[in-house]
């Protein structure tokens, strides 16, 4: 069958056109596969916010329906108030209205009275008439009488015509006495009507009282029962509300980390609708960059689907990462010679001289504490100088800096970063070029292991210098949005006495750079341990606040306001141009956590316990990083250098470094607030014998109880 085949011309075409027909469609695959790998990570990003921006808005429904059931408990508990008010005014109706029948009762018998005094002064009256009545009628007998003997004798005498006029005079005056009787027996007669008339109102209205009494007795009891049935449902409506109110305490606290407890329904609404406020700007910025990273993909694939036949060559696309940083180019391009190997002690001595010579009064526990902590950034990657602004806190490491001749790398941070991109660089897809920082620059050129391969391989011109990135006012920007990812890769790095190191161990530090254009690998930056970061940060209302992730990474050293001022000297050091200390100097002052005498470790873990046990009832517990980042600071502080102060300085620095700065927003007004302050106080003033810094946590904790209540760690000047 295959000799018939090759035989025939048409078949053996046939079979050549279908192998190339197979091994273009193999290419396509292959670059179709590529742009699509290109495409990944931004496609991958995009998911992501996809499903960062659902989450954000599930919790935003949640909080939405629990803010609305929270209002309408409000509002039953408000309508039960209101009901509770009438019945409390009809109840007081009621009471007045009985109490009002006593007065009506007391005054029936003030009329009964008057109608039994009536009475008898008209029984009395009467028999007065009666007896006038007889008298008058015996007189007119008298006198028929008196007209009968007259006409009998014709005439009367002197003697009894007086007598008769005396008794005429006697008889008009019983006549008026009688007519005057009558009339007061009138009047007496019509206030006794009126008396009758009264004394039958008031029993009508006595009758209908004690009709109606049953019935207001019978609505009292029944006002009373439904008061009883309200005062009831209203307490089943607070546990209610202090049930919903508990839940969101919690919520709050696992989403925002806000340490402050507050109380009543409408304090919690209100901090419910902040917080409502804040996820709907996150989603809206989450939406936005969404938006972003849709249009970035589609152009990425149209710049996919035009002819790449015209790629920028490696050197026109990597070109500004691979240039030297200004920072590494004092010399006029020739490396400055590394300073003799010196002792540490003396090193410290020349920044207490540089200070001093640009009139910087830093005590000297300050500079301690600041050298402690860059050196131990193998477990804590920031060291944070934060405070007030004009406090000297970028002026403490660039002077630092120019003393011990490390290099020094500012970095202005601003309000719009959101991505690491702003740290790094970009790609211009106008230019077709890498766009890169200073920072950028340095980490090409200071990595010892040259893992982005930018670098000549014989070129160790930089990898043993040591370098300070600054960020200045790095909380301009919320540090997680372009600092987050680089922590992790800061952390993620293998420790600096790991030995026989190799490039998988190193493969989770290392920073990948996404640059179109470049035929080999995506380009990866490594941070080495020569690299050291440092960030400000101003405590105003322009700023954010610190998240627990950068807070369990960084020492966060605060300056308080200063008493007194100086005058500062703003001229430039020269000493990190004329001397470089070599990493090598460096890694040999930094101790090894496990080298710390056995008295030592043995304070050190029992004050790290406490210090545990005091979080964990106050709700802020801390891990095993921030135990080892204790300890390495307490193994590394330069004690010998103290006047044999022990490990008790060193661990009153951590206490201010790192668990007070992760009190921010504990409820001073609450018992576990209030006991976890006390029990630190007694631990730094007790145990530790730093007695300034638990006055100042006292008097902190007292001030700030009388305003919002919260605690707020404001540093302390020594």
């Amino acid at each position: 069958m295959i000799e018939m085949l090759l035989a025939s011309p048409y078949a053996v075409l046939s079979v050549l056109l279908g192998f190339v027909l197979f091994i273009a469609l193999a290419a396509a695959s292959l670059v179709l596969y590529e742009r699509q790998r290109r495409n990944l990570p931004a496609v991958a990003e995009w998911v992501d916010l996809g499903e960062r921006i659902e989450r954000k808005r599930s919790e935003l429904a949640v909080i939405e329906e629990k803010l609305a059931e929270l209002g309408r408990q409000a509002g039953e508990r408000d309508h039960l108030l209101a009901e509770i008010d009438a019945l409390r005014t009809q109840r007081e109706a009621v009471q007045l209205e009985y109490a009002g029948l006593a007065d009506a009762r007391a005054q029936i018998d003030d009329v009964k009275m008057q109608a039994a005094q009536a009475a008898t002064e008209l029984a009395k009256s009467q028999d007065e008439l009666s007896e006038l009545q007889k008298r008058r009628e015996e007189a007119s007998a008298l006198q028929r009488r008196i007209e009968e003997m007259k006409a009998q004798l014709g005439g009367l005498p002197h003697e009894l015509s007086a007598e008769i006029e005396a008794l005429q005079t006697t008889l008009s005056s019983l006549e008026r006495e009688l007519d005057e009787k009558r009339a007061e027996r009138g009047t007496v007669r019509a206030e006794a009507a009126a008396a009758e008339q009264q004394l039958l109102d008031m029993k009508r209205q006595r009758e209908a009282l004690l009709e109606e009494l049953p019935t207001l007795a019978a609505r009292a009891t029944d006002a009373k029962g439904e008061l009883d049935i309200l005062k009831e449902m209203l307490r089943q409506a607070n546990q209610a509300t202090e049930a919903v109110r508990a839940e969101v305490t919690q919520t709050h606290s696992d989403l925002i980390a806000t340490r402050h407890a507050l109380s009543g329904a409408t304090a919690e609404v209100q901090e419910l609708a902040a917080r409502k406020e804040i996820l709907h700007s996150t989603v809206t910025e989450l939406a936005a960059k969404k938006e972003q990273l849709e249009r970035e993909v589609e152009s990425r694939q149209q710049l996919g689907r035009q002819d790449d036949a015209g790629a920028p060559s490696q050197q026109e696309v990597l070109g500004d990462l691979m240039r030297l940083p200004v920072v590494l180019d004092g010399g006029g391009g020739k490396p400055v010679a590394y300073a003799q190997l010196e002792s540490e002690e003396a090193a410290l001595q020349r920044v207490t001289q540089h200070l001093k010579s640009h009139n910087l009064e830093y005590p000297e526990r300050v500079i301690y504490a600041f050298h402690t902590a860059l050196k131990i950034n193998d477990v804590a990657q920031l060291t944070v100088l934060a405070g007030v602004s004009g406090t000297g806190k970028s002026l403490l490491p660039r002077r630092y800096a120019e003393a011990m001749g490390i290099r020094f790398l500012p970095i202005a941070v601003e309000p719009r970063w959101d991505s690491p991109q702003d740290l790094l660089g970009f790609y211009n897809y106008v230019e077709k070029k890498f766009k890169a920082t200073e920072l950028a620059r340095a980490l090409v050129h200071l990595d010892p292991y040259n893992t982005s391969s930018l670098v000549s391989p014989d070129d160790k011109s930089f990898s043993n210098d040591v370098m300070i990135v600054l960020l200045d006012e790095m909380n301009l920007a919320r540090v997680e949005y372009y600092f987050s990812e680089f922590l992790s890769r800061l952390e993620a790095r293998p420790s600096l006495f790991s030995k026989g190191e190799q490039p998988n161990q190193r493969r989770d530090a290392e920073i990948p750079v996404d640059i179109r254009g470049r035929q080999e690998s995506t380009v990866r930056l490594y941070p080495p341990h020569n690299m050291l970061f440092v960030g400000t940060m101003n405590d105003d209302e322009s700023t954010q606040a610190l998240s627990e992730k950068v807070l369990d990474r960084g020492n966060v050293m605060q300056f308080a306001a200063p008493n007194a001022f100086a005058d500062v000297k703003n001229t430039e050091g020269s000493l990190a141009m004329e001397r470089r200390l070599a990493f090598a100097t460096w890694k040999g002052w930094i101790k090894p956590s496990d080298r710390m005498p056995e008295a030592d470790r043995s304070t050190t873990k029992d004050v790290i316990t406490k210090l545990q046990n005091i979080m964990m009832e106050c709700g802020h517990p801390f891990g095993h990083r921030l135990h080892a980042a204790m300890t390495a600071y307490v193994a590394n502080y330069p004690v010998g250098l103290a006047h044999g102060i022990g490990v008790n300085r060193p661990l009153a620095d951590q206490i201010e470094f790192r668990i007070l700065p992760k009190l921010r927003g504990l409820a001073l007004d609450t018992e576990a607030g209030n006991t976890a302050i006390k029990r630190l106080r007694d631990l730094i003033k007790h145990d530790l014998q730093d007695e300034l810094l638990a006055d100042a946590l006292e008097a902190h904790a007292e001030r700030q109880s009388r305003g919002g209540g919260l605690f707020n760690w404001r540093g302390l000047m020594r």
